[in-house]
């Protein structure tokens, strides 16, 4: 089992920024991404919250995303105020670093588009709204663009994982140490009742990125899962079998990897923008690409005349005699 986290918060030490009131596990924390934080604190400016940049970026997100997508725009601000600040300091190369561990191609922008196709308005805007605004001026503004925004937007949001510290999570975790059946039978019926309004989201809270997750690849038959675990920020990626040595570690995207290849292939495509070659859609492509087997009269030879003594059997003349030119042709071809 691999285990991938930023480490433990102490809640003692949680601290806010004076202005905006985001949090941060330390002052340490705080204080190390002080400038990323002021690219992006929605009160440094002193105006109307609702009317900072960032929160008309998120507003306009939200209108064709729901959670967990919702908050990936929070990843795609973050990411590109560091990179702000590394083009401020140095050189452009320099901004690489932070974009190595995004999975996706970089060139050109037709395809990534394809995941936009719902609100490509609303991305034309946002970029808008960095380049005019929030990145105006500055290096950035001509790093920052339209190609390159909408790679670093798809490269987040296929990347991005839901994450959730839900206090009914917490509140289920209780009740199951003392095991009260009672409880979790009320708890069950509550989240059904809950269900029917958010769907499977109750416990999710935001979009977080992961590394070395980022750097696992797809497979339909993989050989390991990939788990959030609820209220901690611990990412775990566990074997379902015997990994051999120098073998590449592969999960599944997909919520079902037993559904038809037709199906995955489809939504590996929305969702990912990618055609699968792994070794069962690979065996699965042949198998429907297979030519059907065939006899001398030639394909459908023999579903057809089967066809053919069934109607003379049944007295049906007329139909044997509608089907006999199609199979003297084959015949004779």
């Amino acid at each position: 089992m691999l285990m991938e986290a930023p480490g433990s918060t102490d809640q003692r030490a949680t601290c806010s920024c004076p202005h905006c009131g985001a949090e941060y596990c330390s002052e340490r924390c705080r204080d190390a991404a002080a400038e990323q934080h002021a690219v992006l604190c929605v009160m440094a400016m002193g105006a109307d919250r609702d009317a900072h940049p960032v929160s008309r970026i998120e507003a306009l997100w939200r209108r064709s995303h729901l959670p967990p997508e919702s908050a990936s725009i929070g990843l795609v601000l973050r990411l590109l105020a560091s990179v702000k600040v590394q083009l401020d300091h140095g050189p452009k190369e320099a901004a690489a670093e932070h974009l190595g561990f995004l999975r996706g191609e970089s060139s050109g922008c037709e395809m990534q588009l394809k995941l936009f196709v719902h609100c490509h308005q609303e991305l034309e805007a946002i970029w808008k709204i960095l380049n005019q605004e929030l990145f105006a001026g500055g290096p950035m503004e001509s790093w920052l663009t339209w190609e390159q925004f909408v790679w670093v937007v798809s490269a987040m949001c296929t990347n991005a994982i839901a994450v959730g510290t839900s206090s009914l999570d917490q509140h289920e975790a209780r009740i199951r140490e003392t095991a009260d059946p009672h409880a979790l039978e009320k708890l069950g019926k509550l989240r059904k009742k809950m269900s029917r309004c958010v769907g499977p989201f109750q416990g999710c809270e935001g979009a977080a990125i992961f590394s070395v997750h980022s750097a696992v690849n797809h497979s339909c038959e993989p050989n390991c899962v990939v788990k959030y675990m609820p209220n901690s920020s611990t990412l775990e990626i566990e074997a379902t079998r015997q990994i051999s040595a120098n073998e590449e570690v592969l999960a599944c995207y997909l919520d079902d990897p037993a559904q038809p290849h037709s199906q995955r292939k489809q939504e590996l495509l929305l969702f990912y923008l990618f055609d699968c070659g792994c070794p069962k859609c690979s065996a699965e492509e042949c198998a429907e690409e297979a030519p059907r087997p065939t006899d001398s009269l030639g394909h459908p030879g023999i579903a057809a005349m089967r066809g053919l003594v069934s109607h003379m059997q049944a007295g049906r003349v007329k139909e044997a005699v509608v089907m006999l030119p199609g199979l003297l042709t084959k015949q004779v071809g």
